[in-house]
């Protein structure tokens, strides 16, 4: 039953990595958009690819790791940093990512949050919703490394988390740097 678990989460954090990186690549043509038509087009995209590709990776690493942590550690897993960290870190990204992320999304499209069709849309300038959104790959980034290096120390994880932000800030800078050229 491990190996089955094991090969479930390799294959949900593939899934996932392949989505993120997608949304990533639509958020970058949704910011070069000209128009409300393009910008709109853009969204629609990521949303599809949200619902279609990083839901079911999440999800599938969800059942997974789950499963893992109930079998092997129980709630001891609070105990051993590495493991805590990528609960703390999925957890967060899970309700972040659905949270802040889709709706952002959806509201780009014009789906059912108020006020959707305004164009430029403000949500788009906001600093908070570009800084979460772009957290997403560094926090996969640091997961997968919490869960391949295994650190024992809760230092690697704070240093991680540190590096994590900085990355994000720099794609936020970034990003908005190349959406007003």
């Amino acid at each position: 039953m491990l190996e089955v678990l094991k090969v479930a989460h390799m294959v949900g954090m593939v899934v996932l990595g392949l989505g993120l990186a997608a949304m990533w690549v639509l958020d970058l043509i949704g910011r070069r958009a000209r128009s409300p038509e393009e910008s709109g087009a853009a969204a629609r995209r990521s949303v599809l690819a949200y619902d279609l590709v990083v839901l079911p990776g999440v999800l599938l690493m969800l059942a997974s790791g789950g499963g893992m942590i109930a079998g092997f550690y129980g709630s001891a897993f609070l105990d051993i940093p590495w493991l805590a960290g990528m609960v703390i870190l999925f957890l967060l990204k899970f309700i972040k990512g659905y949270a802040i992320t889709r709706l952002f999304f959806r509201h780009l499209r014009g789906g059912k949050v108020p006020g959707a069709r305004r164009w430029p849309p403000n949500a788009r300038e906001k600093l908070l919703s570009s800084f979460s959104h772009f957290l997403d790959i560094p926090v996969f980034v640091l997961i997968a490394y919490l869960g391949a290096l295994k650190p024992t120390d809760w230092s690697s994880l704070i240093f991680g988390f540190a590096l994590t932000i900085a990355a994000a800030l720099t794609q936020t800078a970034f990003m908005r740097s190349i959406s007003k050229a």
